[in-house]
């Protein structure tokens, strides 16, 4: 299962893959389906979460792939407390 992830200001990717989430533990995972518009981030517990850009570069979503073994709170936390905005899920946009 997917769910979607939607930030409360406008984020540039380039400024979510600066290194300002290093100290948290999280980097890039660079994938064979990395992009420009279409990247991941990764923490010390191979959690992972994909970080969607439009045209302009500015963060439209963020997906997170809840399997049995991916708990990416702890990045979108640091999201949250880095650009200092709010992340909603598509679920309790319903």
């Amino acid at each position: 299962m997917l769910t979607l992830h939607f930030v409360s200001k406008q984020i540039k990717i380039d400024e979510v893959f600066c290194g300002l989430l290093k100290k948290h533990g999280i980097n890039e995972l660079v994938t064979h389906e990395s992009t420009g518009f279409f990247r991941h981030l990764t923490d010390q517990l191979n959690n992972d979460i994909i970080v969607i850009a439009n045209e302009a570069g500015l963060v439209t979503c963020l997906i997170n792939s809840h399997s049995s073994t991916n708990s990416s709170e702890g990045i979108l936390h640091a999201i949250a407390t880095e650009f200092n905005c709010r992340i909603h899920s598509e679920l309790e946009l319903e």
